[in-house]
């Protein structure tokens, strides 16, 4: 939530605390024992309290104790501010009734106009209302029924508080989970930019097109595989989630179709097993993976391997790929379509997924493991 909305929140929240509070002390009878002026003025440093104990809760007390599971702290310090808030705001208030009280007895006994049975009848109302405020003053009991008047702004500047800071929890989370989606497209975008750019079509085109020249079938097959690819990344990578079996058999025709390039000192080795054929995952997550250890792994001079392997068992799909190293990556990790990968991991999954890339003995390891459904 930006600067501007949050002010306007909080005015408007404001606004509607101080009509609320006010109404109920205007409707209480003490209200008409009291100078306007007092009341004005006993209302002024009552607000000054809500406000201290509005912001506290706001900037303390929730984001630093609740929202961190603090809680034995949190219960603590909210039991700790409402009695602190209603011991204030209790003697504000008894303050002024005592004084008007107090004035109000002098001004009898100097009135010589009123009958005396009922100066001595208004005396004796005053006297016990006078007393009546002092052991108020004296006394700290929240339950007493004249403590509703001080309990419930108390309880309600609380609330809203929390109320407040709730909701923009709330909005930023949404607004959040929105900025995950427009990553995530950026990063897909940027995948597909990588996956179809020039480099990745004129290698595959050229192992195609020197078969033209020897056997149009095998031709035929490769451009068809290569069509299964182009159609998978330009029209399935917009979902969120496409079928385990799919993915799979685009990794099938991507290794088909490596294998016109490689000769027989590359072996190749694709093991799958899946227990159900209906598992889902996030589009283009597997075949980078693939297609790095084919870039790096590679060779028709020595002897290499590219092994892959896919685990889909109760739900949770384990990935290795191992090739030899035969062209060092200037990424550490094996170049930037792993980093890529990585970020959308990172979004999709948040420290939900297990991703380990390194080498020993000359050999590249990737291992993923993730949920799937």
């Amino acid at each position: 939530m930006n600067k501007t909305k949050n002010i306007i929140l909080h005015f408007i929240c404001w606004s509607i605390l101080m009509f609320i509070t006010t109404v109920n002390n205007i409707n209480f009878s003490d209200y008409n024992e009291l100078a306007k002026d007092a009341f004005i003025k006993e209302n002024l440093l009552v607000w000054g309290v809500y406000i201290l104990l509005f912001y506290l809760c706001y900037f303390f007390i929730f984001p630093k104790l609740f929202i961190k599971k603090r809680y034995f702290l949190f219960v603590l310090s909210l039991v700790v501010s409402f009695l602190l808030s209603f011991n204030i705001i209790n003697r504000f208030h008894t303050d002024r009734l005592i004084g008007y009280y107090k004035n109000e007895i002098i001004e009898l006994n100097q009135n010589q106009d009123i009958y005396p049975r009922r100066k001595v009848n208004k005396l004796s109302i005053i006297e016990n209302r006078l007393k009546r405020a002092e052991l108020n003053k004296n006394t700290f009991n929240i339950l007493a029924p004249h403590s509703a008047r001080t309990n419930y702004p108390i309880i309600l500047v609380i609330i809203t508080a929390f109320g407040i800071r709730f909701f923009q929890k709330w909005r930023s989370y949404k607004d959040n989970l929105e900025k995950i989606k427009r990553q995530q497209t950026e990063s897909e975008l940027m995948y597909l930019r990588k996956q179809t750019n020039p480099h990745f079509l004129f290698n595959t085109l050229n192992s195609i097109y020197s078969l033209v020249i020897g056997s149009s079938e095998e031709a035929g097959d490769a451009v068809l595989k290569l069509s299964n690819i182009l159609r998978y990344m330009l029209y399935q990578t917009d979902k969120d989630k496409v079928s385990l079996k799919k993915e799979i058999s685009i990794i099938e025709d991507y290794l088909d179709i490596q294998k016109l390039k490689t000769t027989e000192l590359t072996k190749i080795n694709f093991i799958r097993e899946c227990d159900k054929d209906d598992y889902f995952l996030p589009p283009l997550i597997l075949l980078p993976f693939v297609e790095n250890a084919f870039k790096y792994g590679a060779d028709n001079v020595n002897d290499s391997f590219i092994n892959i392997e896919i685990n889909a068992i109760n739900g949770v799909l384990e990935f290795k790929v191992t090739n030899k190293i035969v062209c060092q990556s200037e990424n550490e990790e094996g170049g930037i379509g792993i980093s890529n990968i990585r970020r959308r991991l990172e979004l999709l999954y948040p420290k939900k997924y297990i991703l380990k890339t390194f080498c020993k003995s000359g050999d590249f390891f990737i291992y993923l493991r993730i949920a799937i459904f």
